[in-house]
């Protein structure tokens, strides 16, 4: 299975750590990579301004799940995707990036699944990302694999709601959660009229 995390609003903290909500999604990918659920990680999210800009949110997400293991993760398993701006992009260039990877192993011959021989490659993903983003995050998936000519069997990971903290006061960090969901009902709404989610009921 691959797991795609999405940087979209959790975005990392000005000294280019990760805030609490972009922690909360590491530590459930890290925990399926450890138990062998997942067998690649892809972390996904650029530079969200602001900050250390040499910093992408990608890059801190890998860096805090290396803190989560007792040693480094096979090679080639964790994967880094920097150029995203948003979960739309998340979606395209980490579905290229899955893509990419299934080519190479195909070209080297280590796949000799029968599906593969017919031409037809299917593909496992666990979304991973915090409770208020899913929804948007599952049908923006669906839609890029489509445009894509993806076989994509979408899953999303049962994460916990991980507040906002170290904002300085309390009800700074609970206005910090409270824009995080009207901010995504206004996208959930830009998205479905750009056509950027799959519509319900369309397999």
């Amino acid at each position: 299975m691959a797991c795609f995390w999405q940087g979209v609003y959790a975005t990392c903290c000005r000294n280019g750590s990760c805030t609490r909500p972009l922690q909360s999604r590491v530590e459930v990918g890290v925990a399926g990579y450890q138990k062998h659920q997942l067998n690649r990680l892809v972390f996904s999210g650029s530079n969200p301004g602001g900050g250390v800009r040499n910093v992408s949110e990608a890059n801190a997400m890998l860096h805090y799940g290396l803190t989560l293991l007792s040693k480094p993760p096979q090679v080639g398993r964790w994967l880094l995707e920097e150029a995203s701006t948003s979960t739309r992009t998340n979606a395209v260039y980490s579905l290229h990036l899955i893509m990419l990877q299934q080519e190479h192993k195909q070209q080297q011959g280590l796949h000799t699944d029968q599906r593969l021989q017919q031409g037809r490659q299917q593909y496992t993903v666990v979304i991973i990302t915090n409770p208020f983003h899913q929804l948007r995050s599952y049908f923006t998936f669906k839609r890029a694999a489509e445009e894509a000519g993806m076989d994509v069997q979408f899953y999303v990971a049962k994460a916990p709601f991980a507040g906002h903290c170290g904002y300085g006061h309390w009800l700074i960090d609970s206005a910090m959660d409270q824009w995080d969901f009207w901010r995504e009902l206004g996208a959930i709404a830009y998205y479905a009229a750009r056509g950027w989610l799959q519509p319900v009921g369309k397999d």
